[in-house]
């Protein structure tokens, strides 16, 4: 089944999501509008489907075939979707209902938020023309800070993890990000999504984000 939600934006999914499609369409509904204004987008320029898979392994095959080669064995067990720009745009997200219980993401808050970090995704490709700072700790930032995911995290990673770029969990790019949007404005703060800062600009973000970790949350 297909819907429309909004100007331009559609929602596909199976019987598995019947009890609680409208629940998601309203959570995506009041929130869609805040990362398109984040961006200074007015419009995405493109169509956008959200697709709710019902089948986990399904899911799996289409990712691991999407970003890792077919390697499925490198999906990690907080992934429940992902995004792909093409000539239309696509979130392909996994009934949270068809997940293993032991999975991270195992909730319908989950899938919630998970739809809008994609969708930040979408709306930061648009705002900078697929030209952006491609470095995690800034491209998945942005989206956990959006979707607001990660909240109230503190900073576990290296300096040195994070300025090789190393993947680590997702918590340390929101408190990073967080860091950015605390101490520059916002048009620094797009300009810096854009890749338009100073290259020793995590230096000084690093360094403010461990004060702030060690402030918050008393580590000595």
């Amino acid at each position: 089944m297909t819907i429309n939600i909004c100007d331009g934006i559609e929602i596909e999914y199976g019987e598995k999501s019947l009890p609680y499609i409208e629940e998601v369409i309203t959570y995506f509904n009041g929130n869609y509008l805040y990362v398109m204004d984040f961006f200074e987008l007015k419009s995405i320029g493109k169509p956008v489907k959200i697709i709710l898979n019902d089948d986990y392994e399904t899911f799996k095959r289409q990712l691991a075939n999407t970003y890792y080669d077919g390697d499925i064995s490198k999906i990690r067990p907080y992934y429940n979707g992902y995004a792909v720009n093409e000539a239309n745009s696509k979130i392909a997200i996994i009934n949270y209902m068809s997940l293993p219980e032991n999975y991270q993401s195992n909730s319908l808050e989950d899938l919630e938020k998970g739809i809008i970090h994609e969708f930040s995704h979408i709306c930061c490709d648009a705002m900078t023309n697929y030209n952006y700072d491609d470095t995690y700790w800034v491209y998945e930032g942005v989206a956990t800070f959006l979707a607001r995911q990660y909240e109230n995290s503190k900073l576990t990673a290296s300096f040195e993890q994070i300025k090789n770029d190393e993947f680590v969990e997702y918590s340390n790019y929101r408190c990073l990000f967080d860091t950015l949007v605390d101490n520059y404005s916002h048009e620094e703060v797009l300009e810096t999504i854009k890749g338009n800062h100073p290259n020793d600009l995590i230096d000084r973000i690093f360094s403010l984000c461990q004060e702030k970790t060690k402030k918050e949350h008393k580590i000595d």
